[in-house]
């Protein structure tokens, strides 16, 4: 979803025709700066309070596919499966492609988590 600078979170909310949870944030992207974060799910959004923003939105994000059984958003698929198997270390399964198999194997060795 692509948002206006000035497009309110309700106005996103309105919009939002996914049915797959989604990270939203509004910032300075200049200067990596984000002001506010948001885990929307349907027509809801839960508001991200901490110091570490993206990370406590993925976790949330990552959390409601699982918990509510909802199905990655074709478009992110790759991501969500990198994320699932490389940072959250869930077993392999069929349907994970050989590029995100390899991506894990390539950078996550290097990372101290």
């Amino acid at each position: 979803m692509d948002l206006q600078e000035n497009e309110s979170i309700n106005e996103a909310l309105a919009a939002n025709q996914s049915s797959s949870p989604f990270i939203w944030i509004r910032g300075d992207v200049k200067n990596l700066l984000i002001i506010q974060a948001f885990v929307i799910f349907k027509h809801v959004a839960i508001p991200i309070e901490d110091d570490n923003r993206i990370l406590h939105a993925l976790n949330v994000c990552f959390k409601l596919h699982h918990v509510l059984h909802v199905d990655y958003a074709p478009e992110v698929i790759s991501a969500w499966k990198f994320i699932e198997h490389g940072v959250f270390s869930k077993n392999f399964d069929s349907k994970v492609s050989h590029t995100v198999k390899a991506l894990i194997g390539q950078i996550m060795p290097k990372i101290k988590l």
